[in-house]
């Protein structure tokens, strides 16, 4: 399934993938017992759709190109906040096997250096800035396409351009530097989740009941999108 992802969203696909595998990545709300959110922070109550769930879900693996201040906004999507915890877990465990592997490597000598004059210690550090799973990861993805099709029925105006302007996206996420095509990369992420699915529940990988609300989901996505005139990224 890892084969059909474009290059571009490998680190993205493998996560997807395992999330798929461990059953972590799915379309039902986590409720624990929250607590009596601040006044200044705006909580958005779970949605009983599990389409945006799933949604929110899938996208939040996509990093977002974020301002270097605070995230400015007092959005808080608690749902994502819970699976952001189980995201960053196999993140770091990934990351984690990837160090190991290049250890071993390192020491069986099976690495070489791309220069003579550079030592181990400085060969030993390249070679970890190189390893996947390196970013700095959030769920500001989630988060934004969570809003978006949260408030989309609000949008207003005769064109793409004037149903985007009335969100005032970008006044409600100001430490994000470009939403728009911030979300055409997850929706070509999106795509790229789609072919896995599709190819999972062929092989009998994934359950019926969860590639079927992958297909509802998709539908939602494509109309949002399209609305607000958002190509997906090309492949």
């Amino acid at each position: 399934a890892l084969s059909d992802v474009h290059c571009r969203y490998a680190e993205q696909g493998v996560l997807f993938i395992e999330l798929i595998r461990t059953g972590a990545l799915n379309c039902q709300a986590f409720k624990p017992p929250y607590s009596n959110p601040s006044d200044n922070v705006v909580t958005i109550t779970l949605m009983t759709d599990p389409n945006v769930l799933l949604i929110s879900r899938v996208l939040s693996i996509v990093p977002m190109n974020l301002k270097s201040e605070d995230w400015g906004s007092n959005i808080v999507v608690r749902d994502l906040c819970a699976f952001h915890v189980l995201f960053k877990s196999l993140y770091k465990t990934l990351r984690n096997l990837c160090e190991i592997i290049m250890m071993i490597m390192f020491m069986d000598n099976r690495v070489k250096a791309t220069s003579i004059n550079m030592d181990s210690a400085t060969l030993f550090t390249e070679l970890a800035n190189r390893l996947p799973f390196n970013d700095n990861i959030n769920t500001a993805m989630g988060i934004v396409v969570y809003y978006l099709l949260l408030r989309q029925h609000n949008a207003q105006g005769n064109t793409p351009q004037e149903r985007w302007q009335t969100l005032q996206m970008e006044k409600i996420f100001p430490c994000c530097k470009d939403i728009r095509g911030d979300l055409s990369r997850a929706y070509g992420f999106w795509h790229e989740s789609i072919r896995v699915v599709a190819k999972l529940e062929k092989g009998s990988a994934i359950a019926g009941p969860l590639y079927q609300q992958f297909v509802e989901a998709d539908r939602l996505l494509c109309n949002t999108m399209a609305a607000f005139s958002i190509p997906p990224y090309p492949r």
